[in-house]
């Protein structure tokens, strides 16, 4: 996102104007004309919204969001009782900010090389002889450090006077990839002074890992690894990159936000499965939707409950 300054070369900071939409529903004095809209455009679809009572919750998240129903409703979804948006929804959110609020991608699926000495252990973007270049800027002992890529240099390197480092495998082959968004955003505090406020988020290959996204349940198939027809398995890179955008959209856009969480993030908290757009990020999920405007059970009062011991 380009930076505007004005003549004195300060950043300038505008929001943009959001209009509210024409469409208004009254829930609550008229809630069957609400149910009967809710079920005519949603009749025979299949979407992240099952029933009238989520379709009433997606559609008051849109008017407290001043987000257009009709346009938004295909990228939201009810998810284990909450309101989720995708990744599209979300970017829009921390658009209406202006050029308050901006972002740039400072890594972008970065590949990770570890390394150890057997005492130290390092995580580098580098491979070895620019590592050790790095290294040797920080701290003076890495000039004792001398690359070993098998045993056998290990040995000979320790014969030649110096302490070997490696990582035991190919120094081709990293061992994470990481994606990381910067944001920065403009805030005026009560004393009247304006700060740039400054987060990273950031998320892995690893993390996915370790958190077995996109694994096998157990006693199906790919128990314990990762399924390679799956979102995950297929699309791990832009996965990566959904998950670090939010991460850092959701600390310094929380009021934009207002708390929603991610389509993808949210399904596979709650076991839910869902589909996924490389080219857009976007995540959905597709279900039948319900007529039956309410899921709740009538349980009948104690007074109209028959008596067993009259019975």
């Amino acid at each position: 996102m380009k930076e505007q300054k004005d003549k004195d070369g300060n950043r300038k900071v505008s929001l943009v104007k959001v209009d509210n939409y024409d469409l208004n529903l009254d829930l609550i004095n008229d809630r069957d004309r609400a149910i009967d809209f809710f079920t005519s455009i949603l009749k025979g679809r299949k979407s992240g919204v099952t029933s009238p009572a989520e379709a009433m919750m997606v559609y008051g998240r849109c008017k407290e969001l001043s987000l257009p129903f009709l346009s938004t409703i295909d990228h939201m979804a009810v998810i284990g009782g909450k309101v989720c948006a995708d990744i599209h929804i979300k970017t829009a959110l921390a658009l209406r900010a202006g050029n308050s609020l901006w972002w740039e991608k400072t890594k972008d699926y970065e590949p990770q090389y570890k390394y150890t000495d057997s005492v130290s252990t390092w995580i580098s973007p580098h491979k070895p002889i620019k590592f050790l270049e790095e290294l040797i800027k920080e701290d003076p002992y890495a000039v004792k450090l001398r690359y070993a890529w098998d045993p056998t240099s290990w040995a000979a390197v320790i014969k030649e006077g110096f302490i070997p480092f490696g990582n035991g495998i190919s120094h081709n082959t990293p061992c994470d990839y990481v994606t990381e968004y910067t944001m920065y955003r403009i805030r005026k505090l009560s004393d009247g002074t304006i700060k740039t406020l400054t987060t990273k988020g950031s998320f892995s290959s690893l993390e996915g890992h370790v958190a077995q996204l996109g694994y096998g349940t157990p006693g199906k198939d790919y128990e314990g690894r990762r399924d390679p027809n799956g979102n995950w398995g297929k699309y791990e890179k832009r996965m990566v990159d959904v998950r670090a955008f939010d991460n850092a959209i959701k600390v310094i856009g929380a009021d934009l936000l207002m708390g929603m969480p991610e389509i993808s993030e949210m399904a596979e908290v709650t076991g839910v499965e869902y589909s996924f757009d490389p080219d857009t990020g976007n995540a959905s999920v597709s279900r039948d939707y319900r007529e039956d405007p309410t899921d709740v059970e009538i349980i009948p009062d104690d007074e109209d409950t028959p008596n067993s011991s009259e019975s």
